[in-house]
């Protein structure tokens, strides 16, 4: 019978240890989907306060916006992104963008983004697909 019970502990902690493997690597993806999570949503607040130097803090030095469809590249780094989202915040006072919906899978954070203040016909309604690598934010595909 103690050989019996022996056994079935080592079943249930073996089970187990499995488990919590699995567990493990969930607690950690969703660790890396916070972090990237909290990326965007600082270059949101920014966008926001139109503070351009912590808007831009959060993107690498080479960081490509495309927006898809077209395939056109809309900006190529930091220095084009500074020169119009420096118009950008300098010009539109009412500027302002809301997240109704966010989806985070891995590297990648999706946005659907309602913006306005942007043009006089009221709100721009889009998609932004951010991708975080190393902690900043390497490329954006806008969808319109």
């Amino acid at each position: 019978m103690k050989k019996a019970f022996l056994m079935l502990l080592m079943l249930i902690f073996t089970a187990c240890d499995s488990g919590n493997g699995d567990i493990l690597l969930l607690e950690q993806q969703s660790l890396v989907n916070k972090a990237n999570s909290d990326i965007v949503q600082r270059q949101l607040d920014a966008y926001n306060r139109r503070n351009l130097d912590e808007f831009l803090d959060v993107y690498s030095h080479d960081c490509v916006i495309t927006e898809l469809g077209s395939n056109d590249t809309i900006m190529n780094g930091k220095e084009a992104m500074k020169s119009r989202y420096g118009d950008m915040f300098t010009n539109l006072k009412n500027l302002n963008c809301t997240v109704p919906k966010r989806i985070t899978v891995n590297n990648f954070v999706i946005d659907e983004e309602v913006v306005t203040g942007l043009r006089d016909s009221g709100t721009v309604h889009a998609v932004a697909v951010y991708e975080i690598e190393n902690d900043s934010i390497v490329s954006v595909v806008f969808i319109r």
